[in-house]
């Protein structure tokens, strides 16, 4: 997995442009917040994991990573940051990051690739 990120004030100003009148403003700061709780969730799995373990749906099996940190190898969320990059750019970014992970699959170097479930 990746985080395909933004900086709040450029994502505040997307959906405003993107959507205009369809985003309230107690909206837009519940889509911030939920951003925030990614970035940090992102670099360490026992940040706040009942956001989404709690009342979740239990075919997740979600007790296969809470017990992580942050040192943890199988965690590995890289950050993509778009803020200044065009939509080009952006999918650019993205599409290196699936060929990277696709190559590192082939050969068994992915971190989650090792029966890491059981």
């Amino acid at each position: 997995m990746c985080l395909v990120d933004v900086a709040a004030p450029v994502r505040r100003a997307r959906l405003t442009e993107r959507d205009p009148g369809r985003w309230h403003p107690e909206a837009i700061d519940a889509y911030i917040g939920w951003a925030a709780w990614d970035r940090k969730h992102a670099l360490d799995p026992f940040h706040r994991p009942d956001v989404i373990v709690e009342n979740g749906w239990p075919g997740m099996v979600w007790r296969r990573w809470t017990g992580w940190t942050a040192g943890d190898p199988r965690w590995r969320v890289p950050l993509l940051e778009t803020t200044d990059r065009s939509v080009t750019e952006s999918v650019d970014q993205v599409e290196q990051w699936i060929i990277e992970q696709r190559d590192a699959h082939q050969v068994g170097q992915l971190p989650l690739s090792h029966r890491w479930a059981s």
